[in-house]
């Protein structure tokens, strides 16, 4: 946690061969007094977890927006086929505009109700700008409250960080990636 490394762990870890591959703002939002933006039900954001054609969706979605290498592809359909539905603490969400799945998310629920979790918001550069992402937040932050949530924690690129401010998340820390080699997709960051 950043409260409790050591002032130059960066250098340390260069000194192991790992390098700085992505730099995130960890945030969060207090539930209680929160409530959507825009109207998110209108049918154009469905759960994946019981639907196979909506978790084919979402995977693809994840392999077209980490760039994951097509002989690594197979690993992301087992995993999330296996840890969809019942066996997962959470939701796959995926946004669709006429048809075509557009954007993505995973709600993490295993800390209700202390927390919700929400990790890889993902919309396709054609799609950006139009609302997408806001519709998921607000899609996911309703999820969460009726299930008795009182707090949301995410990680936030520079690209997104305003759309989360905007929706009342706060600032808390910063959060450093260290790696031997490029993670998928931080090129797009």
């Amino acid at each position: 946690r950043p409260s409790d490394m050591p002032l130059d762990l960066g250098s340390r870890l260069a000194r192991q061969g790992l390098d700085l591959v992505e730099s995130v703002v960890g945030m969060d939002l207090d539930l209680a007094g929160w409530s959507p933006e825009v109207d998110f039900d209108d049918g154009s954001i469905r759960v994946a977890d019981y639907d196979e054609s909506t978790l084919r969706d979402y995977v693809e979605m994840i392999r077209t927006y980490w760039s994951v290498p097509e002989s690594e592809q197979h690993y992301l359909e087992k995993f999330n086929f296996e840890l969809a539905g019942d066996r997962a603490p959470g939701s796959r969400l995926v946004a669709y505009d006429d048809g075509k799945a557009i954007g993505k998310m995973f709600l993490n629920t295993s800390e209700v109700p202390a927390r919700v979790s929400i990790y890889g918001v993902a919309v396709k550069p054609e799609a950006r700008g139009k609302g997408t992402a806001t519709k998921l937040m607000n899609y996911a932050l309703a999820r969460a409250k009726a299930e008795g949530a009182e707090r949301c924690v995410l990680h936030s690129s520079e690209m997104a960080h305003s759309l989360y401010r905007r929706m009342g998340f706060v600032d808390r820390c910063e959060l450093q990636a260290y790696a031997t080699g490029p993670i998928f997709g931080t090129h797009q960051h």
